[in-house]
């Protein structure tokens, strides 16, 4: 059942350690259960009786504004809300922080629970984390911060046995999708164990005209069994070569059309993909800013979504 009550608290945040306090104060019936890793830009639960790699379910605190909200005031019309100021919500990706919260009461032992920080302007806060000293605990990252309904997104570090058991509709209703860049995918790429993300509702996010079904976030919680009962083994990296996107007849090789975004910190820059046909590897705008990998300049990739 969907607390609305409690998703707008979560949507009216102003910044990560606010989200992380709502956390813990709606789990703290079973904050007995969890080692917790804070610093400034993350929090990471682990379960204290871990015993096996787990799947890891993440969601960040952040959120963009096109214009940053005067008030939020939220409505809901036909189970969607949205903000009758017209200034958006948030919902990217605040809904997932609301997950992660609820799953955390109903499942503690049975996942690691992660929350960062600016994910909006180039998944800092994922990229600060030392993922590789919990490597030995993560079985796959789980993200929840896929616009719409019924995506599973990948980033081309999923395996052919992942991509196996999404074909065989292990996830009833979530076909697989294509993303861009989003925290799991660095956490992916940074410790060689896969990663997917799910849709979790929200739409037109960054604009005016944001929304958040909370049909397709209720529809969410219906993941947490086949997560649970994944019959795989620990995801290794797999490469998966993708073609790089044609655009108006010609290959965007060159960050021209990166813009201002908003979190809660203004002129921060948004970071794009980019590919090296040579290598196959792929790289943020900040880790090659010159974008040029094996003497070629790389080219960038259609986000597709997140």
């Amino acid at each position: 059942m969907i607390n609305i009550s409690l998703i707008k608290k979560f949507l009216c945040l102003e910044t990560h350690n606010d989200v992380i306090d709502l956390v813990d104060s709606i789990t703290k019936t079973v904050s007995k259960h969890f080692i917790v890793l804070r610093n400034k830009q993350s929090t990471i639960y682990i379960p204290k009786t871990i015993s096996k790699p787990l799947p890891a379910l993440c969601a960040h605190t952040d959120t963009v504004f096109e214009k940053k909200p005067t008030t939020l005031s939220l409505q809901i019309k036909h189970g969607v809300i949205s903000n009758k100021n017209k200034e958006g919500i948030g919902g990217d990706d605040r809904a997932g922080c609301y997950f992660l919260s609820q799953v955390m009461k109903t499942n503690p032992k049975d996942f690691i629970f992660c929350f960062f920080d600016e994910e909006e302007t180039g998944c800092k806060g994922a990229r600060a984390f030392q993922s590789k000293g919990i490597k030995q605990y993560v079985k796959l990252w789980v993200g929840f911060d896929r616009k719409s309904n019924g995506d599973i997104a990948t980033y081309r570090v999923d395996n052919k046995e992942l991509t196996k058991a999404m074909n065989a509709d292990y996830f009833p209703g979530y076909k697989k999708a294509w993303g861009s860049s989003t925290d799991v995918a660095v956490l992916a790429r940074e410790t060689k164990i896969a990663c997917i993300n799910f849709s979790i509702g929200f739409l037109n996010e960054h604009t005016s005209t944001e929304t958040l079904s909370l049909q397709a976030l209720d529809n969410t919680f219906t993941l947490v069994e086949p997560l649970l009962n994944l019959p795989l083994k620990q995801y290794e990296e797999e490469v998966v070569i993708v073609k790089p996107y044609n655009y108006g007849g010609y290959n965007r090789s060159y960050p021209y059309d990166n813009y201002d975004a908003y979190n809660h910190n203004y002129n921060t820059y948004v970071y794009d993909t980019y590919y090296c046909p040579i290598c196959k590897r792929e790289y943020e705008m900040n880790e090659k800013f010159q974008n040029f990998c094996c003497g070629k300049r790389m080219i960038r990739l259609d986000s597709g979504g997140y």
